[in-house]
């Protein structure tokens, strides 16, 4: 994070998160958010307008810049063999961050009071990475994927869908299976036909 505004507003994020899950995006204001930094409430007001825009803010930091899903795909090796499963695996060990699990705790569990912040997350991070993933099938005719776009979806929507049942929901604790099973089958899946 070279940004020096950034940088300077990680204290800030860091507080707010912390707010956030303990009283949820709803109950949170700035003042409680005050009350856990030491920075004042007209220096927050000065970068942001509104707790939504803040929460915007944590949810670019926590899902681009700690656990980046996007890069998991932009470095993509060139053969699907070797680069679905490595970045499969990248993806699931992003996705696993703390700071990642507590925003979309959040995220699920206002979307029906708040849901410019899932549509938020999904234009900004799901579609993208759904498009890139796309492209990336579609640029492998050697796959034979009739339906790069639905293969991408539902390719992303195992890992996430995984991720949310093992971390969100603590399925970790009670019905636990090991990244590297779900990583295997769904890499066999997408390539059963280019085997034939």
């Amino acid at each position: 994070m070279n940004n020096p505004l950034k940088a300077s507003l990680e204290p800030l994020l860091s507080a707010a998160l912390k707010v956030f899950v303990r009283h949820g995006y709803r109950n949170t204001t700035i003042e409680l958010i005050t009350q856990e930094t030491t920075i004042a409430e007209r220096e927050i007001c000065r970068h942001f307008s509104n707790k939504e825009e803040l929460f915007m803010a944590l949810i670019d930091r926590v899902t681009r810049h700690r656990t980046p899903i996007i890069s998991s795909l932009e470095s993509l090796d060139k053969q699907p063999r070797v680069g679905l499963p490595r970045m499969a695996a990248r993806m699931l060990a992003k996705m696993n961050d703390k700071e990642y699990l507590a925003i979309i705790r959040i995220i699920i569990g206002e979307s029906g009071s708040s849901p410019e912040l899932a549509e938020f997350y999904m234009t900004t991070i799901i579609d993208h990475s759904n498009q890139y993933l796309s492209d990336y099938f579609a640029s492998h005719p050697e796959l034979k994927i009739k339906d790069p776009e639905a293969t991408a979806r539902i390719f992303l929507g195992a890992l996430i869908a995984f991720d949310i049942s093992q971390g969100v929901l603590y399925g970790d604790r009670t019905s636990h299976i090991e990244h590297d099973r779900i990583i295997n089958t769904l890499v066999d899946l997408v390539l059963a036909h280019a085997d034939r």
